[in-house]
């Protein structure tokens, strides 16, 4: 049998609707009432989680990116010169049409990129 830790990765990778009821079973299998207390992750959270699980080269990408993202902010706040706009577009370009396995644009409502 698989550790518990194990266990509860395989519970983030699930799609969200199915997370509640692999939760309470593995709580059962287990005999362990601690699982059951773990919380269902929103919608963002379950993004990030699918994105790391799933797509771990982009996932990398997106933090690093938003590591140099935060340390321009702050060079800016301070009063030094920064290119945000170089970070920013990279992001953009790179986040905002997620891409399947394939490489084609997902059409899924959960990943499609916000409309204003």
């Amino acid at each position: 049998m698989a550790r518990a830790d194990d266990r509860i990765d395989e519970l983030y990778q699930l799609p969200l609707d199915e997370f509640t009821p692999a939760r309470n079973a593995l709580a059962k299998e287990l005999g362990d009432g601690g699982i059951k207390k773990l919380e269902k992750p929103n919608v963002a959270a379950w993004a990030v989680n699918q994105l790391y699980w799933r797509e771990r080269k982009l996932y990398d990408e997106v933090i690093k990116t938003a590591e140099q993202l935060r340390t321009a902010y702050k060079q800016m706040l301070a009063g030094k010169p920064a290119d945000v706009r170089r970070s920013r577009c990279f992001t953009t370009r790179r986040c905002a049409a997620p891409r399947t396995r394939s490489g084609a644009c997902s059409r899924s409502p959960a990943t499609r990129a916000p409309t204003r």
